[in-house]
Parts: C-alpha cells; structure tokens; sequence
C-alpha cells in the first residue's frame, strides 16, 4: 500500500494526532462487533476494512500497536439445549470482552474469527430442516436471550432436554424457541 491508497483508507489531516485517530476508528468498529447479532460474512466484512485501515495507519505513520496476548483453549458446547444455551451465553460476554482489549487488526481478527467459529458450532447444534412454508426469520435480529431462556425453560421442565428431542418436538415448541431454530437454522444455511 502506498501513500496515497493509505489516506483513503486512514484520512488523516495535520492536526490530528494518528493514534488517536486510529483508536478512535477502532471503537466505532468495536461497538459494531458489540451491539450486532454475529453474522459470519457481515462480520467478515467489518474485519476486512479494519485490517485496511490498520494497514494504512501502519503505512502513514510507520507506528504500530503492540499485540495484546489473547489465547483461546475449547469452547465445548454441551448437547443439553439449557446447557448450551447458558454456554454460549458466556461465551459471547467473553469474546466482547476480548473485542474492548484489542487494539489492533490482528488482535480483532484472531478474537472476531474464534467468536464466528463458536457462534457456527453453536448454529450447527440448533441446526434444523424447518418446512419450508414456515415464516422466515430476519437473521439479523437476534431475539432477547431472556425471551430464549424463557421458551427453554417452559419447554424443557428442568429435565435437560437434548437438541434432538427438540427438534423432534418441533411442532410443540413455545414460538420463541420455534423462531430461534429456524433463524440459527438460516444462519448456518447463510454461511455454507
């Protein structure tokens, strides 16, 4: 990259001060990741530009930032709906987290792409082949995870109810949990 590709990406003007302006256009991006439903090519999307930006913040300013030290070990996902559900709530607080650390692009990207990865485990356990003349879910609008936890709970009875025993009660589920199968269901679909 260039000088001149570089101010496209990083406009810069005399009396800013660049790495200030730089976390100033990460926190933008970080309140994207924190307040959006994590929808893999969306996501994508958003890291590819930060990547473009840091690059040329890199390149205007020969700077950069210190990697953070962010380390991932298994994020197991249990085949209890409850269970799991509880899981990847935790999981995404953590992840947030993570995002409010970053200060780079390669720090954002290793902690958005192991988010994308857990969030499609996660996808692929409520994965459902719903009848088609259902109504569609908008995949961008992810449900309040009380309501979620709500329809869980309703439905399981404190028994520790099985992703397959849900789907096999399909027909039967609280239409919360219903429209959370189907909307993960497109996700996943969205992303293959």
């Amino acid at each position: 990259m260039d000088i001149q590709e570089a101010q496209i990406y990083f406009p810069l003007s005399a009396e800013e001060d660049a790495r200030d302006k730089w976390e100033e256009m990460l926190f933008e991006h970080k309140q994207f990741f924190l307040t959006r439903p994590a929808i893999p090519k969306v996501f994508r999307s958003k890291l590819k530009k930060i990547q473009q930006q840091y690059a040329a913040f890199e390149c205007i300013t020969e700077d950069s930032f210190e990697p953070e030290s962010i380390t991932y070990d298994d994020f197991p996902l249990s085949n209890k709906v409850m269970e799991c559900f509880q899981q990847m709530f935790y999981y995404r607080g953590r992840f947030k987290q993570d995002v409010l650390r970053c200060k780079q692009s390669e720090d954002i990207h290793k902690v958005v792409n192991q988010w994308l990865n857990v969030e499609l485990a996660h996808a692929e356990k409520w994965s459902f082949d719903y009848p088609e003349d259902l109504e569609k879910p908008i995949v961008s609008k992810a449900p309040d995870p009380m309501l979620i936890m709500g329809a869980i709970r309703q439905w399981d009875e404190n028994e520790g109810k099985s992703f397959s025993l849900l789907k096999k009660d399909f027909d039967v589920l609280p239409k919360a949990l219903k429209d959370e199968l189907k909307r993960l269901s497109l996700l996943l679909k969205l992303n293959g």
